[in-house]
């Protein structure tokens, strides 16, 4: 006998939340205070659960472990196909932004603000789809303010070079450091490795930029330089000279330390004391850079 075939309304009625199914996703996102490896931690009840699922199977119970497997192989399949949908959506995505900045450039536009830029959309199989640039207008003008800031730093640094820093007496010099002039140039690396790809640059950029700068007089450069700074949103006394460059990589060395030192209390919710641990670590870096409250060097001392 043939089977009835179910109606449209049976069908789609199964789509929709019972009480009961209502009640079983409340239940699965309240949450609780656990001890995990020896620390207290808020985790929802669904969690909870496939914390003691784990456990089972790692005590040896058949059915604990069948269960795990199962759980696991569904989990991972739907990650799978999650993933290669992503991957799907980000191809085309990326076909159609090529499309439009073609489109920009032959019709003259600027394609500033074709955002994601197909260069930025990072594709991995194993991974899916990560943006790895501004994603907006928002952060893109974030983003440009930082390139800014690193154009600033290298004609700081070319300025610094011109003037032989560190030519005042008052200035101090580390002999165990291998370089003794000032902090500029470092800093602009590391600004300039902060940045996403697309943004940083390559060495025949920063070749040509030294490049020009090294044709600027003393007088061009010093104007160039206070001017750059102004752009940057941080102006600058004229002839202004970064600290020396042993004290900045004793604070850059010292970050890691610190950061591990926040990240331990913020993990324990303690956030009044990560405020400490930062309110210390700037304490002591102004304290490297600027020992005894000594003022930044200046050209013109």
């Amino acid at each position: 006998m043939a089977r009835k075939p179910k109606s449209k309304r049976a069908s789609s009625s199964i789509e929709q939340l019972t009480p009961l199914d209502q009640q079983f996703i409340e239940s699965a996102q309240t949450k609780r205070q656990v001890r995990v490896d020896g620390r207290s931690v808020e985790l929802t009840q669904e969690a909870i659960a496939v914390q003691h699922l784990f456990k089972s199977a790692l005590s040896g119970s058949i059915h604990g472990m069948g269960q795990w497997i199962h759980y696991t192989q569904l989990a991972q399949e739907k990650e799978e196909a999650k993933r290669e949908r992503q991957i799907e959506g980000a191809l085309k995505f990326i076909e159609l932004q090529q499309l439009k900045l073609k489109q920009a450039e032959r019709r003259s536009e600027s394609t500033r603000l074709i955002l994601p830029h197909p260069d930025d959309i990072e594709i991995d199989p194993a991974t899916g789809v990560d943006i790895i640039g501004p994603y907006d207008e928002t952060e893109l003008l974030e983003v440009e303010k930082k390139v800014r800031l690193r154009d600033a730093y290298f004609v700081q640094g070319e300025l610094e070079t011109c003037f032989s820093w560190p030519d005042p007496p008052a200035v101090e010099c580390d002999p165990d450091c291998p370089f003794q002039g000032g902090s500029a140039e470092f800093l602009g690396l590391m600004t300039d490795r902060e940045l996403p790809q697309r943004f940083r640059l390559s060495e025949d950029d920063r070749f040509k930029l030294a490049w020009r700068l090294s044709r600027m007089t003393k007088r061009e450069l010093l104007k160039h330089a206070r001017e750059m700074w102004r752009k940057a949103g941080q102006p600058k006394a004229r002839g202004w000279l970064t600290p020396p460059y042993w004290r900045t990589i004793r604070v850059y060395k010292a970050m890691p330390q610190f950061a591990e030192r926040v990240a331990k209390e913020l993990r324990a919710n303690r956030e009044d004391a990560a405020v400490r641990e930062l309110q210390v670590f700037y304490n002591q870096a102004r304290d490297w850079l600027f020992p005894e409250g000594k003022k930044p060097e200046n050209i013109e001392n």
